[in-house]
């Protein structure tokens, strides 16, 4: 299960030229962050399991199922599987392709409980102290933050110009986000349009 659940995160940050590993998300904070979908498959594959006892009782199934019983179970569980694997991908990718062009990316949920913890929050960053040499493209211009690890904040710029990921070192900047809203639709929620974060009511 966690290798799916890498799978799923792996997609999202690698559109954004990041990784997992680099924004935060090792194999513990993956599989608390997704614990619901865990609990969620394991709860359902277990109610299909159980589904022959009631059978049993109301003599719909014998003692001993018949083969297109098992069968029939057996392809509802991979129904259930495949399926929840195919909407969860979806929706990585649909968050992915949001964030690309700037919008914010909270987590993908289910009924209000968090199904996959994605981040993507537009921010600007300060430095502590001087920039580094050279001309300073980052100062004040809108980024989408994706997290950090071992002391490194990751973002992805969406443009204008050249789409890029920057780490920085979290402990010479400052950073200040723009927190999203979960599960709203293109022009909606806060992004980052032409390098400057826009509210609610933004263009897409």
């Amino acid at each position: 299960m966690y290798g799916l659940l890498r799978q799923l995160y792996a997609k999202f940050y690698g559109s954004l030229g990041a990784s997992p590993e680099e924004v935060g998300l090792g194999y513990q904070q993956v599989l608390a962050l997704s614990g619901v979908a865990l609990l969620a498959f394991a709860l359902i594959a277990g109610a299909v399991f159980l589904l022959r006892f009631p059978l049993r009782h109301v003599k719909v199934i014998k003692k001993r199922p018949r083969p297109w019983v098992a069968i029939g179970r057996a392809s509802l569980s991979a129904l259930f599987v495949v399926g929840g694997t195919w909407w969860l991908d979806v929706q990585a990718g649909d968050s992915a392709t949001r964030a690309y062009h700037g919008h914010a990316v909270t987590s993908v949920n289910i009924a209000g409980l968090q199904v996959l913890g994605l981040r993507a929050e537009p921010a600007t960053i300060q430095w502590y102290q001087k920039p580094p040499l050279g001309e300073d493209t980052i100062s004040g211009r809108c980024l989408m933050y994706l997290g950090v690890a071992d002391g490194v904040d990751v973002f992805f710029d969406p443009g204008p110009g050249k789409l890029r990921t920057i780490r920085l070192q979290a402990s010479e900047i400052v950073v200040t986000t723009f927190r999203g809203v979960a599960n709203q639709g293109p022009g909606e929620g806060t992004a980052c349009l032409q390098g400057t974060p826009v509210g609610g009511n933004g263009p897409p």
